[in-house]
Order: C-alpha cells, then sequence, then structure tokens
C-alpha cells in the first residue's frame, strides 16, 4: 500500500508521514444483461452440438479431438451463427489466433467486415 506522499508501507498509517492509505474505488462490474444471458445459454447448447458432430480437429492435417470453437467471422453478432463455427482443438485455435494472415488464406478465419 501506498500513503498520499507515496511511501510503502502495511498496516493501517505510515510511520514516516503519519498518514492514512490512500483508498481507491473500485469500479462497479455491469451485471448481465437478460439478452447477453439467453444468447451464451443458446451457444453453449449449440457449441456442444457442434463439437459433438465435429469430433476431430476441422483443421487441415490435424488428427486432434476438437476441444473449442473458433469464430471464423468473431464472437459478436455472429455468436450463434453456426455457418462461422470451425470445431478446432487447442494448440490449433491458438495457431489460428495468432496467424491470422494464414488463417485467412486458408479459409479458417474471415474478414468481420463483410
Amino acid at each position: 500500500m501506498r500513503c498520499i506522499n507515496h511511501h510503502h508501507f502495511s498496516g493501517t498509517h505510515c510511520h514516516l508521514c503519519d498518514t492514512a492509505p490512500i483508498k481507491k474505488e473500485r469500479a462497479k462490474i455491469k451485471p448481465m444483461t437478460k439478452k447477453l444471458k439467453a444468447n451464451l445459454k443458446e451457444y453453449l447448447t449449440l457449441k456442444f452440438k457442434f463439437i459433438s458432430e465435429n469430433y476431430t480437429c476441422q483443421v487441415e492435417g490435424c488428427q486432434n479431438e476438437s476441444q473449442d470453437i473458433h469464430h471464423k467471422k468473431g464472437r459478436g453478432v455472429h455468436l450463434n451463427d453456426t455457418a462461422n463455427f470451425l470445431a478446432v482443438c487447442r494448440d490449433c485455435h491458438i495457431k489460428i489466433e495468432m496467424n491470422p494472415t494464414w488463417a485467412k488464406s486458408e479459409g479458417y478465419s474471415k474478414s468481420r467486415l463483410c
């Protein structure tokens, strides 16, 4: 903790300047809207169904078990659009996210603008 004079200390008062610590107000977490909660519930149902139907990673040459859903156009408005789902293993998901140019050239990601 720091006092108003920026001294480091522990306890209830700074021993260098006899002041109390600065108390920071924490930002309140906004509650989840009913619409978002409903969308997420629907997404979980769609996700587990899609992965069960696509048990093997859909990245060419990979034979690992699917664990994740990659959203080709991002989540946002496309969260529950199964046409943009790709069932992938964790390693391929990371590869897709870390290499966007390659992922777009291979068809694993699409532009979010169109």
